[in-house]
């Protein structure tokens, strides 16, 4: 399901040398060419615009999600980059796609949000600006940053919504305390919106911990201090009479029905160094507006009553991978999602019926009962096609293209959702590719639900 059968290209054209290349997304769209400029500027972000024949691109799988490469030859014959970027807009004329790109988008797309500094190192002022703008770790660079920064204790306080506390309260690393014990943190920032925040949350969690860098420090406290309101959520949804211990437990459903969650500010703070910051702790995405017509038929789309209960439901799994702002919660609404696009896909068994027979029958009758049922259900599981399998049989009865990169990228999601998920460890992807892999699942879904 990769690249254009060799038959339709009978002028090869697809073999043809030219002096610059173009990718997206892994696919060469290089022979669809007609024109490519790329500009730098000094105080810009660079960019390109890419012309391509709609024609020549002969159905191939180029999904504007993907990363847009652009290449240029060298006197000696080598390819070096010229541009690496995302595709911004794509427009269509007659029969040609014109493209503007721009290199880490990500930084435009969203928006530090409100934010203060107290004795701040210019260098990570830098980086925390960029790493908050959606670039990774591997793309920033900011030369000696971890050689002038101090190793001190750092704390983090995040004001909390939906808990209260009259006196402080212990759990791990994290301290939850009454607003007014941690008002010298604040000494020296603003009287302003972002302070006034942290006043009137009832309840502060205060993360402490040695460390150089204070947005390492800060990502690690906002994740333990998400684990720590996870477990009060559940916590507090427990509503069998008596505990795990036996204990009986009392119960005051407004109690239980309470939702503790970040109220939207961070303050870290160098104990030492006094170097410090004051934030939103996500970073606001910059308001969009999706307009809607009736005449633009596209975009519109089918009744709901009309989509199946799978169909529907991945749907929904869909959204929640677009929306959410964490890489691992996205990651599990995607594979929902595809779980449910999936739903009754049966590929063609990869064993005959007499062969699993002959299987089941030459388990021993002498072994323990237990083990032998065991052995013959997961026996009955033989045929039972792997999700990826799945995933191409599916894709083909919809006509979906997909290519062999696309397919190891969703490879490469799936891994972590089920190191994840099996409590092994597990590199997150990036952002960019979580969002690749959401546009490849919406592709499979909107190919399903025009093929009904």
């Amino acid at each position: 399901m990769s690249g254009l059968p060799d038959g339709l290209d009978v002028l090869s054209l697809r073999s043809t040398e030219q002096g610059i290349s173009v990718r997206i997304g892994g696919v060469d769209v290089g022979p669809a060419l007609r024109n490519a400029n790329v500009q730098t500027r000094l105080n810009d972000l660079p960019t390109a615009s890419i012309q391509l024949d709609s024609i020549l691109l002969a159905g191939e799988p180029v999904d504007y999600f993907g990363v847009i490469e652009v290449g240029g030859r060298l006197p000696a014959g080598d390819m070096h980059s010229l541009f690496t970027g995302n595709v911004m807009t794509a427009s269509v004329t007659d029969d040609e796609l014109e493209l503007d790109c721009q290199t880490h988008p990500s930084l435009t797309e969203r928006k530090v949000g409100g934010i203060e500094f107290l004795n701040a190192h210019p260098g990570e002022m830098l980086h925390m600006i960029t790493r908050s703008g959606g670039l990774s770790e591997e793309q920033i660079h900011v030369a000696g940053l971890e050689q002038e920064l101090p190793i001190e204790v750092i704390e983090v306080l995040l004001p909390l919504t939906g808990v209260a506390v009259s006196e402080p309260v212990r759990i791990g690393p994290v301290t939850l305390l009454q607003a007014a014990e941690t008002e010298p943190l604040w000494h020296g920032f603003a009287d302003n919106m972002l302070q006034r925040e942290l006043r009137e949350s009832e309840c502060h969690a205060l993360y402490r911990r040695v460390g150089r860098q204070l947005l390492d420090v800060e990502e690690q406290a906002l994740a333990t201090i998400d684990v720590v309101l996870a477990w009060l959520v559940a916590r507090a949804r427990y509503g069998l009479a008596y505990l795990p211990d036996g204990a009986p437990q009392e119960f005051i459903r407004s109690r239980a029905l309470s939702r503790p969650t970040p109220a939207g500010v961070v303050l870290v703070k160098g104990l030492e160094s006094g170097r410090a910051w004051l934030r939103r702790s996500q970073p606001a995405a910059n308001s969009r507006t999706l307009s809607l017509s009736e005449d633009d038929s596209q975009w519109l789309p089918p009744d709901p009553e009309a989509l199946s209960t799978s169909q529907r439901l991945a749907l929904l799994a869909l959204r929640r991978a677009a929306a959410a702002s964490a890489v691992l919660p996205r990651v599990g609404a995607l594979w929902e999602a595809i779980e449910f696009y999936v739903a009754g896909v049966r590929p063609e068994p990869r064993f005959s019926a007499a062969e699993a027979k002959r299987i089941r029958k030459s388990i021993p009758k002498d072994v323990d009962l237990e083990l032998r049922d065991r052995a013959m259900n997961l026996l009955a599981k033989l045929n039972d096609p792997p999700l990826m399998v799945k995933i191409r049989e599916a894709a083909e009865r919809d006509g979906v293209p997909l290519t062999d990169a696309e397919i190891e990228l969703l490879k490469q999601v799936r891994i972590v959702r089920n190191n994840t998920a099996h409590g092994r460890h597990a590199e997150l992807p990036a952002p960019a590719d979580v969002d690749y892999a959401v546009s490849m699942v919406a592709r499979l879904l909107l190919h399903s639900i025009a093929r009904r």
